[in-house]
């Protein structure tokens, strides 16, 4: 019997093999599904942390991470990476409002956030998270912001802080 002889027999095994166990499968279904549910339900708790687990290292992929802040990105604000890094460019890496430099993706506070008007959906820039926040507590309103800073010229400030030299 020759090798090529020997490997036709085998692959004509494996092709019927396919075939009774697909055949097999199609007559059971019924049988298939119940073991599975009473499987799933036996292992309920196994497979909850195995899922929790996965998932936790799944969202940790670079991969998985990029994806999502790109889906976010046009989900959200309708804007494409690179309008996201064009902004980045022309602001140095830096807020918007304190300048503070900023990591361009993530979920650290120093990330940078994609500021809009919730009304039009405009997109007006980056900030670091606390500047975004800030200026939503203050209702994006200039004028509860410019009172906000008479207030602090009238009764104090964070003066002693200098923010250029971080």
């Amino acid at each position: 019997m020759t090798d090529q002889t020997m490997i036709q027999q085998v692959d004509e095994r494996k092709a019927k093999t396919k075939e009774r166990m697909k055949r097999w499968r199609e007559e059971n279904k019924d049988r298939i599904s119940e073991y599975q549910k009473q499987w799933r339900k036996q292992n309920a708790i196994g497979i909850s942390e195995y899922q929790r687990e996965y998932q936790v290292e799944y969202k940790a992929r670079d991969d998985v991470q990029f994806k999502t802040w790109m889906r976010g990105l046009h989900k959200n604000y309708k804007i494409t990476p690179s309008i996201f890094n064009s902004m980045w460019d022309s602001q140095s890496g830096k807020c918007a409002i304190c300048k503070q430099p900023m990591e361009p993706r993530g979920r650290k506070g120093s990330a940078a956030t994609v500021d809009h008007n919730h009304e039009t959906g405009k997109v007006r820039g980056l900030l670091c998270r606390v500047c975004n926040q800030g200026i939503g507590n203050l209702k994006d309103d200039p004028e509860v912001l410019l009172s906000a800073f008479e207030y602090l010229m009238k009764h104090g400030h964070y003066s002693h802080i200098d923010r250029k030299s971080k």
